[in-house]
Parts: C-alpha cells; sequence; structure tokens
C-alpha cells in the first residue's frame, strides 16, 4: 500500500483578514491536492497567523511580546487566551472544509487552544469527510515558548488511516527522541513534524526528523515554517535503506528560505520489507519498558 504525501513549506506572515489567511494556505493545499497528494502536511505555528485578523501587524516576525504590548496586554499568554477561542474556532472549520472538498487528509500545522487557564500548541489531522481524525498537544516547549505561557501536553496518540499508522511530533518535541520512541512503540509508521526552526544549515538534518526515521524504522513528513526568524527545509524521509545512495531523503526543498510545495510516495510495504529485514525492535527490552512506563509503552510485541 502508498500514500503519495506533501509538505507546505510555507513563510509567514500575519493575515488582515479571514479571506488572507484562506488565500495564504489554501492555495499550495489545492495546488499539493491536485498533484495527487492523499495526504498534506503545514508547519508549526500556522494557526498564529490568524492574529492578525481584525487587528492588522505590520510587522511579519513572530515578536508576540511586541504584539501584545501594542495591543495592551500585560503578558502574552493574556493576549493568546483572548484570541485563541476565536482562532481554533476558524482553524477547526477551515481545515475539516477543505480536507472534506479536496478529499485529502490535512495536517495543518498548528494552533493555539485554551483548556482552563492553560494554552497548548495543538496539531490537528482531518480525513477527507472533513472529521477531526484526532489532536496531539506539543510536550516538550521551546525557551520562546515558555515564554509565551504555554504547557505542555501529557499525552502522545497515534492515529490510524488506513496504511498510515500517523503520530504527531510537534515543534521542540523533535529534540527530544523519547516522543517519536514511545510513538513508534505505539506502532506508528509515519512521524509528521510540524516545524519551525531558528536556525538551519545543510547538516542540520542531522538533529530534526531523519534522525528519529532513522532511529525508528518509520517514514517522516516535515514541514517547515520560513521566513523572518525562521529558515529549514520541508523534507520526506525514509530509512536509508530504502533511498538511493543510502541518505534517507525522499523528496527535499530545495530552499531554505522560500515557499515551497515538496511531494512524495510512501510505500508501506516496502517499508514493512524493511522491518523485517532487520528490526531494531527485535533487540529492545520490553519487560523492562513495561515495568517502569505502564501505559505508555504500549501496542506492541516483543
Amino acid at each position: 500500500m502508498s500514500l503519495r504525501v506533501s509538505a507546505v513549506q510555507l513563510a509567514f506572515s500575519y493575515a488582515s483578514s479571514p479571506q488572507e489567511f484562506f488565500d495564504r494556505v489554501g492555495a499550495p493545499i489545492e495546488r499539493a491536492a491536485r498533484g495527487g497528494a492523499q495526504l498534506v502536511a503545514l508547519p508549526n505555528y500556522t494557526g498564529l497567523m490568524l492574529l492578525g485578523v481584525g487587528n492588522p501587524i505590520s510587522d511579519g516576525s513572530l515578536l508576540l511580546g511586541d504584539v501584545a504590548r501594542a495591543r495592551e496586554y500585560t503578558a502574552v499568554a493574556a493576549m493568546l487566551h483572548a484570541a485563541a477561542p476565536a482562532m481554533r474556532e476558524f482553524y477547526t472549520n477551515l481545515f475539516s472544509s477543505l480536507a472534506a472538498r479536496l478529499q485529502i487528509f490535512l495536517a495543518p500545522g498548528t494552533v493555539i487552544e485554551s483548556s482552563g487557564n492553560r494554552l497548548y500548541n495543538a496539531a490537528y489531522l482531518f480525513a477527507p469527510d472533513g472529521r477531526i481524525v484526532g489532536s496531539q498537544r506539543q510536550t516538550h516547549r521551546s525557551p520562546r515558548e515558555i515564554g509565551w505561557g504555554l504547557s505542555q501536553g501529557d499525552a502522545l496518540t497515534v492515529f490510524n488511516i488506513g496504511s498510515a499508522r500517523v503520530g504527531f511530533v510537534i515543534g521542540a518535541d523533535v529534540e527530544h527522541p523519547e516522543v517519536s520512541r514511545i510513538l513508534a512503540l505505539q506502532n506508528a509508521n509515519l512521524l509528521i513534524h510540524a516545524a519551525a526552526y531558528p536556525v538551519w544549515h545543510d547538516a542540520y538534518f542531522l538533529l530534526d526528523l531523519w534522525r528519529e526515521v532513522q532511529s525508528n524504522q518509520v517514514f517522516g513528513l516535515q514541514a517547515c515554517l520560513v521566513g523572518g526568524d525562521f529558515k529549514g527545509k520541508s523534507s520526506v524521509y525514509a530509512p536509508v535503506e530504502m533511498t538511493d545512495n543510502h541518505h534517507g531523503i525522499l523528496a527535499q526543498a530545495m530552499s531554505a528560505e522560500g515557499d515551497e510545495i515538496i511531494t512524495a510516495s510512501l510505500d508501506f510495504d516496502a517499508l514493512q520489507t524493511t522491518v523485517d529485514g532487520y528490526s531494531i525492535f527485535n533487540s529492545f527490552n520490553y519487560d523492562f519498558y513495561a515495568r517502569e512506563f505502564p501505559g505508555v509503552y504500549r501496542g506492541r510485541t516483543a
């Protein structure tokens, strides 16, 4: 079984209206779908582009402290608490309708959501009928996100969409190998990384989702935010045994700075053949994991 996937590399900019946001994110999603993509992923912080709706922001950088002060909020967290409900509602309604109209699976980056007095950065997955397959809250925060007042999610879930078993690795989660390993131990075979890297160089793939793909024998789909504070190369990764020259890259953006759509086909039968040939999971100490981390390491059997 195969799945054609696309990662939309997107330059961050605040949208001054719902239509501007739709034009900004909807157009590349539609292009990817017309190109045959069955699953499309967007970068981290996509939902934050909605902060400009109804209150335009001329500065395109993601300096939320400056935005909060200009709007006379005492802190970024106060501004995000006020904006989060409307942003999340628009985000879910828009991307639900897009997924249904284009009949694709859609992982449209992240949106800030509030629960009680807490704020979370969350990724959503929409099905071709528009329903929400599931959502995942980011479990590790960057220093920037701690300053924004974001809280850590405390659960990791795998979502089954046919041959793909999807797990989200959100933003700074990729810096903590435990996230990808727990998802893999729950039988994930495709990790989606909504990324926003403040720095990038050509060897950086050794520290990003590529490393997690090789460590867990899964496919990886990484969509990068670019422009202003951010750089990165959106990529589709596979175990090195499955790629020419054993570099582990099925497709990658040409530039680390501009808008781009990259697309590749994921062959899950070939992935299983690779795993069967040499499964790293056969070397794991499952009894130890189950004893020390009950309820976390589950889904696989030795």
